[in-house]
């Protein structure tokens, strides 16, 4: 089976490479979340164009570079492990940058004082990748890659409340 070469996927993603992350971290989560869009992507009967249409279709402002990338993945028939590969490569560009990476989920699109809030509190050297997830109904998550997980959501009390409440 073909591999992808996560060095030199970011030496050619160049001054590119932190959009690249964030495009395919996006990628990752939607395949996550859309059980039919994954299988649609997955599915080797789906012509190449059918599905780069549809890419198209979903991110319409997506690099060049990313397009590409994803071209590649469904001609070679790799798209079932485009999770691995960009877990990987965001794990290249923590240990190039020195960084970490977080996952910060909100209910509705976070302001910069309220960014600058979730910095601080998980401290320097983080890189947030940001999604935005109505189920919350309020609140957020932050995931970092060092396993730190914190859920301040309205969900999140909730189901610890029905937990509570069961027990």
């Amino acid at each position: 089976m073909k591999e992808i070469d996560i060095e030199k996927l970011h030496e050619l993603a160049g001054d590119k490479a932190a959009e690249l992350e964030s495009e395919l971290r996006n990628f990752v989560r939607l395949l996550r979340r859309e059980f039919e869009l994954k299988t649609f992507f997955e599915d080797p009967a789906v012509e190449t164009e059918g599905k780069m249409k549809l890419l198209n279709d979903i991110y319409p402002r997506a690099s060049g570079f990313f397009r590409d990338l994803v071209e590649f993945l469904i001609k070679e028939d790799l798209v079932k492990r485009i999770g691995n590969l960009s877990e990987a490569y965001s794990k290249l560009i923590s240990r190039r940058t020195g960084t970490s990476f977080a996952d910060v989920v909100s209910a509705r699109p976070l302001s910069e004082d309220e960014l600058g809030k979730i910095k601080e509190y998980i401290g320097k050297g983080f890189r947030l990748h940001l999604e935005v997830n109505q189920k919350l109904i309020g609140g957020y998550r932050i995931i970092c890659e060092d396993g730190m997980y914190v859920d301040i959501s309205l969900a999140g009390f909730l189901s610890e409340l029905k937990e509570t409440i069961l027990v």
